[in-house]
């Protein structure tokens, strides 16, 4: 498998939970200066790291239960959700970056909202997998990749797993 997409990947009563607590006012996010630590040129986002270096990072990584199971996750290597926020006139297009460069190691982006923004694959062929809520991209982490920021909603949210 290189890659794959399933949309309503959560049953849609998990969906709306996980989206309520996530949009909830008092949501921690993170202010970084750049997506990738390739280019200084890349914007900036928010984050919030539920887990990384080996441990859980968040009183919220209870959330993830599902995804975990139904990614049927062997070994977890990070998880970490991303906020892009609305760029007025243009799409801003992150370096191309890969996550991970361990052996079998798997990188799924799913998609908490519906915008014009994307994620952009560079793998034998180029793709563009549009933002749409509820929908998992699952590919190899050493397939290169950039986000695409929206133009037409506030937010852009993703959440970002790798993992064996």
């Amino acid at each position: 498998m290189k890659y794959k997409c399933i949309k309503n990947f959560l049953k849609q009563d998990e969906f709306k939970y996980l989206k309520s607590v996530i949009d909830d006012n008092n949501f921690p996010w993170f202010y970084n200066d750049r997506q990738t630590h390739y280019d200084n040129n890349d914007r900036f986002f928010f984050s919030h790291i539920f887990y990384t270096e080996g441990k859980e990072n968040s009183s919220y990584f209870k959330l993830l239960d599902v995804f975990l199971k139904k990614l049927k996750v062997k070994k977890l290597i990070s998880v970490r959700m991303n906020l892009i926020t609305k760029d007025t006139n243009k799409q801003h297009v992150s370096h191309l970056h890969v996550d991970q460069q361990i052996k079998n190691c798997k990188t799924a982006i799913y998609y908490m909202n519906t915008n014009n923004g994307f994620t952009y694959l560079k793998a034998d062929k180029d793709i563009k997998v549009l933002c749409e809520e509820n929908k998992i991209f699952i590919f190899d982490s050493k397939i290169e990749h950039a986000s695409v920021s929206q133009t037409d909603e506030n937010k852009r949210i993703v959440i970002n797993f790798n993992y064996i």
